[in-house]
């Protein structure tokens, strides 16, 4: 009786470590829960009642399987991984209770008559008090959504290296006396944390290196941003001296046509000498940042058929960082163009606005959409061909914005899709 306890206590500490820690979500289907009734009670009659069967392990791994997969809802992979990671990297922690619960019984024997139970309770309590401890932190859940499944697969491998030394000692260490035994599950858990800590080092060491490929990346556009800004700057003062070197020649021009009054070849010289400096200023646009000029000008200047429409400006005293202003006007009209390139049959249109109201600034960019999107899948999937460099712009437009306690809104309505971005109290 007691043993069945205790497995269904160890199987609820692996679903709670997968749920709390882990963020996967429990299936809200209830046939789903219903199934897993007899499954539960069939681990516990199998793990209670039946402890010199041969088929007993396998038939209840079997069930703590199919009930944990009915139970979490997400791909079966990533369940299974994460599954398996948590059984054994949980294994670090029953061994600290063990030793805990070992030394307890020096001074109260009495406890080690029940002392699996303790253990599995404890457990659960450690998983809650961690999971109260990262509910703190934001970050966690996007932490999580960036982890490959084969690190999970490569820390179960340590963590079952691990866990299969701690056993094969413990099985060696049966009989011999507690003062040995409690001093060998010492070394034996120096060793586990080793092997658990060479699992946890190269996820550390791969995010590291992710992190900051991610920030090269947005550096060097940085970088080519300001020397594009820089650059239209110069060609811009060419044009200038061009059109002020042959200014002279046409106001003459104009004022001979206005003396003899020959309106008709006035209004058409008017008119072609218009469009020339038109075409030689290009596609201008305005929003009271050079660089988020630049930005906007360069990317909506090499498409001809497109639509682009802008009101608002950006406020000389912003908090924000030209950097990221870069980062979030550069990612932001990316990603409207690159929608747009898609469309067919459809007109191409791009619609920005930036508003101030009080000390807050509002950003919002729209354009149609081939068909609605998942706004689940956003900053998943990239359609560009180079899938390694890309697939970060939404992902760097929120990390900007969060960096000032702003807030990113989505939103897909009747093919039009649109990003929303709030500063509260960024003006000085």
């Amino acid at each position: 009786m007691l043993e069945g306890m205790r497995v269904i206590l160890d199987f609820l500490a692996v679903v709670l470590c997968v749920v709390e820690v882990f963020q996967l979500k429990l299936t809200k289907k209830k046939i789903r829960w219903i199934v897993a009734i007899p499954f539960l009670i069939g681990i516990f009659v199998i793990s209670g009642f039946y402890e010199n069967n041969m088929l007993r392990l396998p038939l209840m791994l079997l069930f703590m399987t199919i009930t944990y997969m009915g139970l979490l809802c997400g791909p079966w992979m990533k369940k299974i991984t994460i599954y398996l990671f948590s059984i054994f990297n949980l294994h670090i922690i029953y061994l600290l209770v063990e030793l805990l619960i070992k030394a307890l019984g020096f001074y109260c024997p009495k406890i080690l008559y029940i002392a699996e139970l303790v253990e599995s309770s404890l457990v659960i309590i450690c998983i809650m008090i961690f999971s109260h401890i990262i509910k703190k932190n934001k970050n966690w859940p996007k932490w999580l959504e960036k982890i490959s499944a084969k690190y999970y697969f490569f820390g179960f491998l340590c963590s079952f290296a691990a866990s299969g030394i701690a056993t094969f000692v413990d099985t060696q260490i049966k009989y011999s006396s507690p003062k040995i035994r409690i001093t060998v599950m010492i070394l034996v858990i120096i060793i586990s944390v080793f092997l658990y800590m060479m699992g946890v080092g190269l996820l550390f060491v791969d995010s590291l290196r992710q992190y900051y490929k991610e920030e090269c990346i947005q550096k060097d556009e940085y970088l080519r941003l300001s020397r594009l800004h820089y650059k239209s700057l110069m060609e811009n003062m060419k044009e200038v001296r061009k059109m002020r070197h042959d200014m002279k020649a046409h106001l003459s021009a104009m004022s001979y046509l206005t003396e003899t009054k020959d309106w008709k070849k006035l209004s058409s010289y008017l008119e072609k000498t218009g469009g020339e400096i038109y075409s030689r200023g290009g596609r201008m646009i305005d929003v009271n940042h050079d660089l988020v000029n630049a930005i906007l000008s360069e990317s909506i200047g090499r498409e001809e058929d497109l639509s682009f429409q802008y009101e608002g400006y950006l406020p000389d005293d912003i908090k924000i960082d030209d950097y990221d202003l870069c980062t979030i006007f550069s990612n932001l009209i990316s990603n409207s163009i690159e929608a747009c390139e898609q469309l067919e049959g459809i007109e191409k249109r791009i619609v920005l606005c930036i508003k101030i109201f009080q000390n807050n600034l509002y950003i919002r960019i729209e354009n149609p959409v081939q068909k609605d999107v998942e706004l689940k899948e956003i900053g998943k999937k990239t359609s560009k061909g180079d899938k390694v460099n890309h697939g970060y712009g939404i992902q760097n437009i929120i990390t900007a914005v969060e960096k000032y306690q702003g807030e990113v809104e989505f939103r897909c309505e009747n093919r039009i899709f649109s990003v929303e971005i709030i500063f509260v109290d960024i003006l000085d």
